[in-house]
């Protein structure tokens, strides 16, 4: 079993604890990274996150039309 480092688009990085290898190549085969954490890593996997986001968030009206 291993540690699973994910770095978000806003560029906060959690590690997920004991994780199978398995999980591993089911993630990156997955079509959609976040729907394959939400459903499959979080609830399941202890985590630290490591570092927090880094990106300002964005509104809605701040981002392009």
């Amino acid at each position: 079993l291993h540690a699973l480092e994910i770095e978000f688009t806003r560029g906060a990085i959690y590690r997920f604890l004991e994780v199978p290898r398995s999980v591993y190549r089911e993630l990156m085969e997955s079509g959609s990274k976040g729907h394959f954490i939400a459903e499959h890593l979080r609830g399941r996997y202890r985590f630290v996150r490591v570092r927090s986001s880094t990106a300002p968030s964005r509104s809605r009206l701040d981002r392009p039309q």
